[in-house]
């Protein structure tokens, strides 16, 4: 009796918080997060995932004065996306682990490839991890600062 009324309870917190409470909170989200997602979309924007095809190209692509893209390039950005990735978490998040893969970056092409690597293997932005990591809370991903910190990085690198 005392599991069943136990269970009642969290399904109706779970459906009290779905149906009222997280909207309400992503109404509250953090402001400002518009700017960022115009970054996102510039495509002269290193945080744009296709701005690393400016510089390299892969197999099935025309060259066009581009370089080969190296097996040990794309390797380093996929395990830096996967880093970003993981250090993102639903309750909390690892801002030391996330600016240690974005350090392990040496170019804005290279920052490029991994929001792609992000965008293809986890179906999500680099922008988006940024701004509200994986979970629905308001204080999941970074704050402003933060961010603030790691686009004036990104766009302090050299393009290649």
């Amino acid at each position: 009796m005392e599991k069943n009324k136990l269970l009642i309870n969290a399904v109706m917190i779970l459906a009290i918080y779905f149906l009222f409470a997280k909207p309400i909170l992503k109404f509250f989200r953090k402001p400002g997060k518009e700017s960022y997602q115009a970054e996102a979309n510039d495509p002269q924007s290193p945080l744009n995932g296709n701005f690393w095809q400016r510089y390299f190209y892969i197999v099935g692509m025309t060259a066009n004065g581009r370089r080969l893209l190296p097996l040990g390039t794309y390797t380093k950005c996929r395990d830096a996306a996967k880093k970003i990735f993981d250090a993102f978490g639903y309750i909390n998040d690892d801002e030391t682990q996330f600016f240690g893969a974005l350090n392990s970056l040496s170019s804005k092409a290279e920052v490029s490839l991994t929001a792609s690597i992000l965008e293809q293997k986890h179906n999500t932005s680099l922008l988006s991890l940024m701004n509200y990591g994986k979970g629905t809370l308001p204080q999941n991903g970074l704050s402003d600062g933060e961010i603030n910190i790691a686009i004036k990085f990104v766009n302090n690198l050299p393009n290649l």
